[in-house]
């Protein structure tokens, strides 16, 4: 169950709503490259299984697949959110920081690069979640 925070306005709650279902989706990937036809969507197989196995809360296969990710494409974001999002969720705050700041790094590359490739709220959502983590070492370093 999917549970929405109460502070949230309707339209909030809806578009949040439909941000976590998407985000579960898990597509098929067919090799092409077998064919002749040039696959980018390799990038996406390796995205969808780590979101696959994050949902399952798989977080070293998870893990995995993320990295493959950026290894696919160095200045990928997602990959790099959801590795901090992991770490967090973990207990490895330090290292979830290290990912978050990289994955905002990107994120604003990408946007400067083209300009409508990146949804705002993804942007906002990404710099929310850093400075509540940001929050979370403060309070762990001060006792």
């Amino acid at each position: 169950m999917i549970k929405l925070s109460l502070k949230e306005n309707f339209s909030t709650k809806i578009l949040n709503l439909i941000k976590i279902c998407l985000l579960k989706i898990r597509y098929p990937f067919t090799d092409f490259s077998k064919e002749g036809i040039p696959v980018d969507s390799e990038l996406d197989w390796y995205h969808n299984e780590g979101m696959g196995y994050f949902w399952e809360k798989k977080y070293d296969q998870a893990i995995e697949m993320f990295k493959k990710e950026i290894e696919l494409d160095e200045l990928d974001f997602l990959g790099h959110w959801y590795i901090g999002k992991i770490y967090r969720e973990t207990g490895k705050k330090a290292e979830a920081l290290s990912h978050y700041e990289i994955a905002l790094k990107h994120v604003k590359e990408q946007k400067r690069e083209m300009a409508d490739s990146v949804d705002p709220s993804v942007i906002m959502d990404l710099k929310k979640e850093l400075t509540e983590l940001k929050k979370e070492l403060n309070v762990k370093q001060k006792r």
